[in-house]
């Protein structure tokens, strides 16, 4: 009962609680506690759940000897709070000064990537700013954290990233293409926009192939090709939209490996990607005899005349019986529309 009443007061911030609970001697939290401090549970609890009015309490209530250990637990407070996204409890922590301070680059390190991989934009922002050496500590993993940020789809916190070149993710241009093609097999059209925005040197190469499979990889099980091969089999409009905006000096190669992006959406059943690549002209055009080789496969997924239409597919006995009566029906209203209009343009000539 009175552990639970200690995490109670912390939660809801009754400092004059835990003051008098940590001046007890002799209590229940006390023996619960066992092994670990009454003390380090209060400020961890604190540093948890984001109660920075706790947590400045117990930075402040010792001194000397008596100082409150930061540092149990290889920093767990300070790597909590930072997968918590708890800015406000960070920001006390890294300010503290001397031995005190939380200056190990694992620790560092450790509650960057969990801010990361959260997409808690605040903290991540504090600490590439941190003033001395730990923030070339922090910003020295930077293009590691980054393949978490993608994997997960936290645009804003990418901005953050891409927004310090000096030795973030652009001092690694080869985890800056896989991070484009990963953006772009997991769909996130607006880390896949900010990372198409980067030009000069640091502009991805929109046809990067890995050539084999990375361990290190999260998010999804490896499965090679362009990022536009990635985009069609995750089924992605958008994304395979974007890439095809591309300026002709991108050099995006919609035919790579004989138009292996638009097999690939035909074999995963998407037809609106599918469409995309249909609609392309000129020299960037499906090859016909591609279009001519899987139109069973549009054939049996398409549900609409218009869809059919924008495929482009020839009219065969053997498409769906649904399809053929309503192509059919469309055309027998065209032709007795041009029907009536033929007659009442005789008509008016005859008067």
């Amino acid at each position: 009962m009175e552990y639970t009443r200690l995490v109670c007061a912390i939660l809801a911030g009754r400092r004059e609680e835990l003051r008098d609970m940590r001046m007890r001697r002799d209590d229940g939290a006390r023996a619960q506690c066992r092994a670990t401090d009454f003390d380090d549970v209060i400020f961890h609890t604190a540093c948890q759940y984001g109660m920075d009015s706790v947590v400045r309490d117990m930075l402040g209530a010792h001194a000397g000897c008596d100082a409150l250990d930061v540092h149990v637990h290889d920093d767990w407070a300070f790597a909590v709070a930072c997968r918590n996204g708890h800015v406000d409890v960070v920001q006390q922590l890294t300010a503290l000064q001397g031995e005190r301070a939380v200056q190990c680059p694992d620790s560092l390190q450790q509650g960057f990537a969990a801010a990361c991989s959260q997409g808690h934009v605040d903290v991540v922002k504090h600490l590439l700013t941190l003033p001395d050496a730990r923030g070339a500590v922090v910003s020295a993993c930077a293009h590691r954290a980054a393949r978490c940020v993608v994997a997960a789809g936290h645009a804003d916190v990418l901005r953050e990233l891409l927004q310090h070149p000096w030795n973030g993710p652009l001092a690694n241009t080869e985890a800056l293409h896989e991070a484009h093609a990963e953006a772009c097999a997991l769909g996130y059209a607006d880390v896949v926009t900010q990372l198409l925005a980067l030009t000069g040197p640091h502009a991805v190469d929109v046809n990067f192939d890995s050539a084999e499979e990375d361990p290190e990889r999260v998010g999804y099980e490896w499965d090679g090709g362009s990022p536009l091969v990635r985009a069609c089999r995750g089924g992605h409009p958008r994304v395979v939209r974007q890439l095809l905006a591309l300026p002709v000096s991108r050099g995006l190669d919609v035919h790579a490996n004989g138009d292996c992006a638009f097999e690939t959406a035909c074999v995963q059943r998407h037809p609106q990607v599918a469409c995309e690549l249909l609609n392309l002209r000129g020299s960037r055009a499906v090859c016909h005899i591609n279009q001519r080789f899987f139109h069973h496969v549009l054939r049996d997924i398409t549900r609409d005349v218009r869809t059919w239409r924008r495929c482009n597919i020839h009219m065969h006995a053997d498409i769906a019986p649904h399809m053929r009566a309503a192509v059919c029906h469309e055309a027998g209203q065209m032709l007795w529309k041009n029907r009536r209009h033929v007659t009442a343009a005789r008509r008016a000539c005859m008067r």
